[in-house]
């Protein structure tokens, strides 16, 4: 009997180890969690910024392409052959 008592008692305490560990890890996982979210948070807004700086490069770099007149003639033939593109594709819907 001595023995059985000493055997429940050491599983109480190993169940009360546990539910510590348990409770430790689930704060653990929240705060990693709320960590991850703001890391994602933060690589989104980068990202966002990202493209905009990128998008910004681009009007840049075409501002200053149109500088030139060779580049600026050579864009108005290729804005013009979009267009005629565009215009086929319409009527071809619009059949």
């Amino acid at each position: 009997m001595d023995a059985l008592l000493r055997r429940l008692t050491e599983l109480t305490r190993k169940a009360v180890k546990l539910e510590r560990q348990l409770q430790s890890l689930q704060q653990e996982k929240i705060q990693l969690q709320t960590a991850l979210e703001a890391a994602q948070n933060t690589i989104s807004a980068s990202d966002d910024q990202s493209s905009e700086l990128k998008e910004k490069y681009e009007a840049l770099k075409l501002a200053k392409s149109i500088e030139h007149p060779e580049d600026r003639d050579a864009m108005m033939s290729k804005i013009d052959l979009y267009l005629k593109e565009i215009d086929i594709c319409l009527k071809t819907l619009g059949d």
